[in-house]
């Protein structure tokens, strides 16, 4: 996404609604906020040496990937349970995203993300505490032609996940266990949760004569606020639409894209002279399970 400013024609909703089904993850825009600061607080503010605070996803190229997985499993006769999107770091130490299906592995007893190869599943991890894939063998995997795994330059190779995975634990989750214990590796939501935002953005993108172009997977972190319990200070994500205009320009809310914009070129959003409304429209999604914690998924 390119960083420039929020400049597009204020659009008047209609006045006749549509029916939409409004996920049960959609947040409001003041919580997306708190959790947008938080990150940077937590994350960059006293560690500029990264600062990515989101990765872009074509949402053409996430409708069709979430349409081969769920070809595959019907293929091949695995109980799809979600979509989990797993934390990465790349070459150059930047923080990033990549999507996987996942499904329940009885001999280890708990849900893990996986992919495909020589027609066999391979899982793509262990438990979450570990601090590495569980496989070993993972340089050898690089043929991406059977993979359920989406990137953001597309689908990657078990050599490519992988690679990123251990990464992100040396990278970013290892520098901070002094403050994080066990930080987020994996954002996950159940079979149809994040199928059913899509389409709610379609719906809205018609219903506000939006052309919504893709989403954003946003880096947010929980406060540290004892509520949170074992989530407390917890890397996580928002989602949040991008719309035309010039740019692919991501924005908060449907009936008021301009007032309350999310501004990804500033390390802080200010909410002033901005009025944050509980009743506007909000594209926002969140409020899927993240580990660890906790440390099981059953």
């Amino acid at each position: 996404m390119k960083k420039d400013s929020f400049s597009v024609v204020q659009r008047t909703p209609q006045t006749k609604a549509l029916p939409i089904s409004t996920p049960d993850q959609v947040i409001d825009i003041q919580t997306a906020v708190n959790y947008y600061n938080n990150f940077y607080d937590t994350r960059i503010r006293d560690n500029a040496s990264d600062l990515t605070r989101n990765v872009w996803f074509e949402l053409t190229i996430l409708e069709n990937f979430v349409t081969r997985i769920y070809d595959t499993c019907n293929k091949k006769g695995i109980a799809l349970t979600g979509l989990a999107f797993l934390f990465g770091a790349d070459a150059d130490k930047k923080r990033t995203v990549f999507i996987a299906p996942m499904t329940y592995d009885e001999k280890m007893g708990l849900e893990r993300s996986f992919t495909l190869y020589n027609d066999k599943v391979v899982f793509l991890h262990g438990h979450l505490i570990d601090s590495y894939s569980t496989i070993s063998n993972y340089k050898e995997l690089s043929n991406k032609e059977e993979s359920l795994i989406l990137g953001e330059q597309g689908i990657l190779s078990i050599t490519d996940a992988v690679q990123l995975y251990n990464d992100y634990h040396d990278q970013k989750i290892a520098p901070i266990a002094d403050q994080v214990d066990a930080d987020t590796r994996i954002v996950y939501y159940r079979t149809g949760e994040f199928e059913h935002y899509l389409t709610y953005l379609n719906n809205c993108g018609k219903a506000y004569q939006m052309n919504i172009t893709g989403i954003n997977m946003v880096f947010s972190a929980y406060d540290k606020d004892a509520s949170y319990g074992a989530y407390a200070n917890h890397q996580i994500l928002f989602f949040a639409p991008t719309a035309t205009h010039n740019q692919h320009l991501a924005f908060s809310s449907f009936d008021a894209p301009m007032e309350n914009l999310l501004d990804f070129s500033k390390t802080e959003w200010d909410t002033q002279p901005h009025t944050i409304k509980k009743s506007l429209v909000s594209s926002l999604f969140n409020h899927g399970s993240s580990g660890p914690p906790p440390y099981t998924w059953d």
